[in-house]
């Protein structure tokens, strides 16, 4: 090619004599095809498309000149989502009854449709187009694809040579690779001022994100942006921006248009200063919460524009995470990893710090230290059981019931040596806080035992009161209430639960997944809508045409109860779906609660009655004369008056103990006395009466549905990362998941057919680890020259690198950055500021001696859960499960056993007619 024609090669329509010389390659077409992919379909039709076809050509043009003109003068519309999924349900929502047509562009992951529409409206924020609905929208070729999540992650730069372009953007993005083998031993402190870059991911590097994006805005004269409206999403669309910006301007020069242009900050915006008289913006944002037809039509009808305010928060964020994450991180590591490979674990990899894990791992070690200076105290639990009358089935067999033992309402005659104590005094050195009939007083335990044991003993209903109780329906659902139900009750960890709610904000069954509100919208929001779309569920089809048939009849507008904190609704059921269609297990469970939460949210309050039986201890008329003040006993019963709520969540029945469930103690016996009306002058006799020893337990450690309401309320991480810093704590072995008997959690496996499930395991308890205790000790005890320990007192001290209180505030310097309160560069060089001169006083205290008290502190963790197994940290295992599975494991051997003899092939031979032939000789492998 000549220079002329050099010059044209890459241009709005493929070069004839480049695809000439791709088409004589050979056999293998692969680069011709890929070629073409990088313009539209209109571009390359007369190539791809036989002659036979002139006809249907043809008409499809006359088709489009009645339609609006030439196709080449048709406004073409480039949409950009965040994944391939959400690409095509946004495609399918737009494209009318025909559908989008798919093909391939330069990233074989990233499909295209394309479609043509006659609904887009420019956002002008001058002239408000969007307010109009009467303006005209010219019929446009609209072109979706997607992204797979970030384009671009900042890295540091490496060396002092640079590109010949320097002031270009795009260029200097590109350097992350080369800067990659520049990496040279230095001083950690040099992370805080070493520049930072955008680098490409390695994923997008692999899939062609760039260059397919590139391609696609070639022949566009609009960009619309399709993201997640979060900050993570209006970073990643700024990225976007960023990559299609010059072709987007090539495009705009071409046609005579208004230039858009990338300020410094990456606002997108069309200079004034060009020929045509319209202002209308090239660059859009859409606002969605849902992957519903009517929620993707709407905020195609409504289209915005980027907030630029929001994504320089992400990026002074990351900046800050970056520098003192990686700081403190190669100092930690190359002063400690030694002493934890030698005595904690060969496999460690490094010491690690960072400005999120490291304060939720304080919660973590803040109760370890608690348990550990836990003493225990001895107390007596008294258990007193009387038979009913009638019985609770109606039949003339008498059930027993365990009665609770009013503990304030202690004999002080009991005392022989405390008389002149008043029964205040003994209440409080008796009662024993989180149990029932219990006392640390032994002579009243016995005393009461003692009584109650008597021949003739009965317990007789003096009083019976009844109080009116109600609890308000839950609130809208948001990420951490998600997080916390979905460790608490499903059993699984937030980083699982949010990834099963991402997939399925992703097939369209629920709302955006990431949200801090709790509070439904109450003019855009319509409840009837979603309650339709229930009415026929299998699960919960009642519940929901119960509330539209009575308290949404006429009206859809949601409660007005909860917080709105401007951004996305709370979590929904976007449409109904049984458990094969969600596909069962976790899936299910995580669309369960969200479906049953909403429809409590919408539903009355739920109110009961609690009726509290007074009963008092008769041991006869004779000895009742003798005896001043006799003890008393309680029952309570719950009776349900309106359900409200409690029809669709179920779970709040059993936590007022309205519904059967174990009493507590270890018999695992039911409550008896749902159905027994009580009566004033109802005789109970006594049946049993007897003291048992006990010992006050620790606190347990923190479960990971503590720790997420612990990093919400201090305000450590967002609703997005609060999941992903709870794994990085566990995956870099600062603690173990354990169970509420100190076994690590065993990984999820399908079961295994012919064995026996093991048991389940309750909890998912936090544990810190010797390197996850020392970590921290590192950062708080006192070195050599005397740095206080009590960091409240020294705000200059490095203890504080370790609090919830510094990241709280660098969350709120952030959030005033989104809304624009704040400068970036002032609060990220203000923050890296404090930082360093933090990180120069750790590394001046990690003296020799540290580092070996550190070393000496390490020990395996099989042995650190042994420790505190000593301690009674745990909950001992039931002696019953292990028997009951010993016995069931000899049964099953003893079964295979009696159903084989010896082989002719192996030395068994099976009953039967093989059982008279001559077994061979064992061959012995040397």
């Amino acid at each position: 090619l000549n220079k002329e024609e050099e010059a044209n090669v890459i241009s709005d329509t493929p070069n004839p004599r480049v695809l000439q010389a791709l088409s004589n390659r050979g056999s293998n077409q692969r680069l011709c095809f890929e070629y073409l992919g990088m313009f539209s379909f209109d571009e390359v039709r007369e190539l791809i498309v036989p002659s036979s076809s002139q006809g249907w050509r043809q008409q499809q043009q006359e088709q489009h000149n009645q339609g609006g003109g030439d196709e080449q003068e048709m406004t073409r519309v480039l949409m950009v989502a965040e994944k391939p999924s959400i690409a095509k349900a946004i495609a399918d929502a737009l494209s009318g009854p025909r559908g989008p047509r798919q093909r391939r562009g330069i990233s074989r992951a990233l499909p295209v449709y394309e479609f043509t529409s006659n609904r887009f409206k420019p956002y002008d924020q001058d002239a408000n187009i969007n307010d109009d609905a009467t303006a005209i929208t010219p019929r446009c070729l609209v072109t979706v694809t997607s992204v797979v999540g970030h384009i671009f992650s900042l890295g540091f730069e490496y060396g002092n040579d640079q590109n010949e372009d320097t002031n270009d953007k795009d260029s200097s993005l590109q350097q992350g690779e080369h800067q990659q083998s520049r990496r040279r031993i230095m001083d950690p402190s040099e992370y805080f001022k070493l520049p930072v870059v955008k680098q490409e991911e390695t994923s997008t590097g692999k899939l062609r994100v760039v260059d397919h994006l590139r391609a696609l805005a070639a022949g566009c004269d609009h960009l619309v942006l399709w993201l997640d409206c979060d900050a993570e999403g209006e970073n990643i669309a700024y990225e976007v921006i960023g990559v299609t910006r010059r072709a987007l301007e090539q495009r705009a020069l071409a046609k005579d248009r208004p230039k858009p242009t990338v300020d410094n900050d990456g606002d997108s915006e069309c200079s004034s200063t060009t020929t045509n008289t319209t202002s209308a913006r090239r660059v859009h944002r859409a606002r969605f919460s849902s992957i519903t037809k009517k929620a993707i039509q709407d905020a195609f009808d409504n289209l915005s524009e980027p907030d630029p305010a929001l994504s320089r928060s992400v990026d002074a964020r990351q900046e800050l995470d970056l520098r003192v994450g990686v700081a403190l991180t190669r100092l930690l590591t190359w002063r400690c990893v030694g002493s934890a490979r030698k005595r904690f674990s060969p496999s460690t990899r490094m010491v690690s710090y960072g400005p999120c894990q490291t304060p939720a791992l304080s919660f973590c070690v803040d109760r370890a230290k608690e348990i550990e200076k836990f003493q225990s105290k001895d107390y007596w639990r008294v258990h007193v059981t009387a038979a009913v009358t009638p019985a609770v089935d109606g039949s003339s067999k008498k059930d027993t019931i365990l009665l609770k033992w009013n503990v304030h309402e202690i004999n002080s005659h009991a005392h022989n040596d405390k008389d002149n104590m008043n029964n205040n005094e003994i209440e409080e050195q008796s009662y024993v806080p989180g149990e029932d009939s219990s006392t640390f007083d032994k002579h009243t335990a016995e005393h009461v035992v003692k009584l109650a044991s008597n021949p003739g003993a009965s317990a007789v209903v003096v009083n019976i009161d009844e109080q009116y109780e109600r609890i308000m329906p839950p609130l809208g659902l948001n990420t951490v209430g998600l997080l916390t139900a979905g460790s608490k009750a499903m059993g699984m960890s937030p980083k699982q639960v949010m990834n099963v709610a991402e997939k399925l904000y992703s097939a369209g069954y629920i709302s955006y997944p990431r949200t801090e509100t709790t509070k439904y919208d109450p003019n855009g929001f319509d409840v009837r809508s979603i309650l339709r779309e229930h009415t026929s569920h299998p699960e919960w089809g009642r519940t929901a045409a119960y509330l539209l048939r009575t308290k949404y009849a006429k009206s859809g507008h949601p409660p007005t109860r909860g917080i709105d904190r401007g951004d996305h609704p709370p979590i929904t059921c976007t449409k109904a779906a049984t458990r094969d269609e969600v596909g069962g297990g976790a899936a299910w469970r995580v669309y369960e609660f969200v479906s049953r939460n909403f429809l409590g949210s919408l539903g009355d309050e739920l109110r009961f009655t609690r009726r509290v039986a007074e009963l008092k201890l008769s041991v006869g008329k004779s000895k009742s004369d003798t005896i001043k003040k006799l003890p008393t006993f309680q029952l309570e019963q719950v009776s349900v008056d309106y359900l409200g709520f409690a029809g669709a969540c179920r779970w709040v029945l059993r936590d007022i103990g309205a519904a059967p469930r174990p009493d507590g103690n270890k018999g695992g016996s039911y409550d008896k006395i749902s159905n027994v009306v009580f009566e004033v002058g109802m005789i109970m006799p006594i049946r049993d009466a007897r003291c048992e020893s006990c010992g006050t337990k620790p606190p347990r450690f923190l479960q990971e549905h503590e720790l997420i309401e612990l990093m919400d309320k201090n305000r450590i991480g967002t609703d997005a990362s609060m999941a992903t810093h709870v794994k990085n704590i566990v995956d870099r072995n600062y603690v173990v998941l354990c169970d509420e008997t100190g076994t690590p959690l065993r990984p999820p496996r399908p079961p295994v057919p012919g064995q026996r499930p093991k048991p389940r395991q309750i909890g998912r308890y936090l544990v810190p680890t010797p390197l996850g205790v020392g970590l921290l000790d590192l950062f708080r005890k006192g070195d050599d020259r005397g740095i206080k320990m009590n960091f409240s007192d020294d705000h200059n001290s490095p203890a504080l690198l370790s609090q919830p209180t510094i990241r709280a505030q660098m969350e709120n310097e952030v959030a005033q950055i989104a809304s624009s309160a704040l400068d970036k560069n002032s609060v990220v060089m203000q923050n890296l500021a404090w930082f360093e001169a933090r990180y120069n006083e750790l590394e001046a205290s990690l003296s020799r001696t540290r580092i070996n008290e550190f070393s000496k502190s390490l020990i395996p963790t099989g042995t650190s859960l042994r420790y505190w197994k000593s301690i009674e940290a745990f909950e001992s295992a039931p002696p019953q499960q292990l028997g009951k599975k010993n016995s069931q494991r000899q049964r099953v051997k003893s079964k295979k056993q009696s159903n084989k003899t010896r082989s002719s092939k192996y030395g068994y031979k099976k009953k039967g007619r093989l059982a008279n032939r001559v077994p061979a000789k064992k061959t012995i492998k040397k």
